[in-house]
């Protein structure tokens, strides 16, 4: 389940929301299953996240050299709740909750390796009532998986 939430308890100035922004602070995520550093760009319907993936995790196999491909969509999804939390931010509105109810045409071409920084690349395709759909890329020194995230959202 993908969901956003702002964390913030305290009124947004200006410069609070200057990028790179932490992604810890827009999402309710936390370790183990949260892998985002901060939000590095945000202009448009594009945006750029970073994060790392510990090397031992639940989500290791092959004595900790590789991570299991299915984490990839999970971390992407997480990207698109962080740039939700921090629009909704910026807009001075509460963040909505979000649920990942669909993908299409995702490829893993490599494999994320640990320990690594990683970013994922957002690009909104169309909007329509409480439905987005993203093409999203997770790239370390190579595309590791992409494809295409459908998010309904709601209060």
């Amino acid at each position: 389940m993908l969901t956003v939430a702002c964390t913030c308890d305290h009124e947004m100035k200006e410069s609070e929301t200057d990028l790179p922004y932490p992604a810890a602070e827009l999402v309710p995520h936390r370790p183990p299953v949260f892998f985002l550093k901060e939000i590095l760009e945000r202009q448009g319907d594009a945006a750029l996240v970073s994060g790392v993936v510990p090397g031992i995790s639940l989500f290791s196999f092959n004595n900790n050299q590789n991570i299991l491909m299915e984490l990839t969509v999970e971390i992407i999804a997480q990207a698109m709740a962080a740039i939700n939390g921090y629009d909704a931010l910026q807009g001075g509105s509460p963040a909505k909750r979000g649920f990942l109810v669909g993908l299409d045409q995702f490829s893993f071409p490599s494999v994320l390796l640990p320990d690594q920084l990683f970013t994922v690349s957002l690009d909104k395709v169309i909007e329509f009532g409480g439905v987005t759909i993203m093409n999203g890329i997770l790239q370390q020194d190579q595309i590791v998986a992409q494809g295409v995230l459908k998010v309904w959202e709601g209060d």
